[in-house]
């Protein structure tokens, strides 16, 4: 999620499509409910150009080659089925923030360090053309940018650290 990952893509990540440049996106779970029955399945990613690698930096990488207690080598599963979308926005929400905005403060930081825009654009999964990634840059204000960075930061941080995520 910190990195550019849609929710979906995140749980639906796997140790088998880690390597020593990043993680790739080529699944993204999803949950429907067909006449009261709730079924968690895989797909492929909203869009073709979802289908990619998402670059991490070795620390990262290396966090997840440590993690334990997946299933399968999905990271988001568990004995008893897939972590719930739930459970990880009721985490997320005692630090104010959505999965969504972990996107929008990842391009944000990318685009205020000048990183190209096409390359923001790969690395979020946008098709090419695609408006979405010119909208995260909306934001002007440079104290207003560095405050919700610092905000990023902090709850990346205390994400790693309450799931014991460090090697």
């Amino acid at each position: 999620l910190c990195y550019g990952a849609r929710l979906g893509e995140a749980m639906a990540a796997n140790k088998n499509d880690l390597d020593n440049e990043g993680i790739l996106i080529k699944h993204s779970l999803t949950k429907t409910t067909v006449e009261g029955y709730t079924r968690t399945f895989l797909e492929p990613p909203k869009t073709v150009d979802s289908v990619r690698k998402v670059y991490l930096p070795m620390e990262i990488i290396n966090t997840l080659r440590n993690c334990s207690g997946s299933i399968d080598g999905y990271y988001c599963k568990t004995e008893k089925g897939w972590i719930s979308r739930n459970r990880v926005y009721n985490f997320l929400s005692k630090y104010d923030v959505t999965p969504h905005q972990l996107r929008k403060y990842y391009a944000t930081v990318l685009l205020m360090n000048n990183v190209n825009i096409y390359t923001v654009q790969s690395q979020l999964g946008h098709s090419k053309g695609s408006k979405a990634t010119e909208r995260y840059y909306l934001l002007t204000d440079k104290d207003k940018i560095k405050t919700e960075i610092n905000k990023f930061f902090d709850i990346f941080t205390s994400c790693v650290d309450k799931l014991n995520l460090r090697g």
